[in-house]
């Protein structure tokens, strides 16, 4: 007697490894999704924190150098950084400028204008103003002067975004 075919017990102990190579491969395929999104995101949030930093790099070492102070705005909470740069997102000569977290929103904002204006800003200024959202999340924003005599040797530049466990700090050496 000569078999020709499978078993049904064959057949179905065949099926079962099949279906548990199956789900193991589905399995490993979620877990890939799901690190890649994981990736993605902290890619994402990489390229705004550089983008930020980037940006705040270029204001502060194109500070011109008439005015030369980096005026430090206290808040009861919140901080802003002002002052006046060569660097301008909207073709602005020698735009006044100010980083600061909105309280309301908790985003990281960048102002620019042409003439100079007080935070909080009103409806009659708004015309005047071009703000960018920089970042999300920011709970605050503090920033630091060292100074020898009256000339500021180096600002330091604290902020906590995006629920990081650590803030980011940023000095700027002025000499």
């Amino acid at each position: 007697m000569s078999r020709r075919a499978f078993t049904l017990v064959e057949l179905l102990v065949a099926i079962m490894l099949l279906g548990l190579v199956v789900l193991f491969l589905v399995d490993t395929l979620n877990s890939v999704r799901i690190g890649e999104s994981v990736l993605r995101t902290q890619a994402a949030r990489h390229v705004d924190h550089t983008r930020a930093i980037e940006l705040l790099y270029a204001d502060i070492l194109q500070i011109t150098d008439d005015t030369n102070e980096t005026i430090l705005i206290e808040g009861d909470k919140h901080m802003a950084l002002a002052f006046r740069t060569q660097n301008s997102l909207y073709g602005i000569n020698r735009p006044y400028v100010k980083w600061f977290v909105d309280p309301k929103t908790q985003r990281l904002l960048r102002s620019e204008s042409a003439k100079e204006y007080k935070l909080p800003y009103d409806n009659a200024q708004l015309h005047l103003i071009r703000l960018d959202k920089i970042m999300e999340s920011c709970e605050w924003l503090r920033a630091y002067e060292a100074t020898e005599g009256n000339d500021t040797k180096s600002l330091l530049v604290v902020m906590q975004c995006e629920k990081a466990p650590q803030p980011f700090v940023l000095e700027f050496l002025r000499f």
